[in-house]
């Protein structure tokens, strides 16, 4: 998952942003392994609809359930990278770090069959979107606004496409 707010070690995002604002290129480990790149908000729309159903009693809602992309939005690593790099501007770029790594899986996946057939979710937001909302966010944040507001601001924008 992508979005604005995740200032995690060893997580993708932010070490981008990390290195981009610092004007570096971005280390990557894993450039070509593929993964459900999705905005946050979409899963988390979601889960608020299963809950719902779920705090309505709804007991065939009990189980397990995913929340992911449509099939175009499996992409690489180096895909995101580069989108995410097109979105920040000029001077962003990456390299493949050839150091030792933890074993990685090369393809995650997710089937999101049973949420849209059973809840009627389907994802709101593509890659691009996707991408530009997390640079979006970081980026306003970078100059000075504040996360809460940013987050509010995007999940109101994110709410009109429902």
């Amino acid at each position: 998952m992508i979005g604005g707010g995740d200032w995690g070690e060893d997580r993708l995002v932010p070490d981008m942003v990390r290195a981009l604002a610092a004007n570096e290129p971005v280390q990557i480990r894993a450039p070509n392994s593929v993964r459900p790149w999705q905005h946050v908000l979409d899963p988390l729309w979601g889960y608020l609809q299963l809950t719902e159903q779920l705090m309505a009693g709804n007991k065939a809602r009990v189980g397990s359930w995913n929340f992911g992309p449509r099939p175009s939005d499996f992409q690489s690593v180096a895909a995101l990278v580069e989108k995410f790099a097109d979105h920040w501007g000029p001077g962003a770029s990456w390299k493949c770090d050839d150091g030792p790594h933890p074993k990685e899986t090369r393809i995650l996946s997710l089937n999101p069959s049973k949420a849209m057939a059973e809840l009627a979710w389907s994802p709101r937001l593509g890659l691009d979107d996707s991408v530009q909302m997390t640079v979006e966010w970081y980026k306003q944040h970078q100059a000075g606004a504040d996360g809460l507001s940013l987050s509010l601001n995007q999940i109101g924008r994110y709410s009109k496409w429902l």
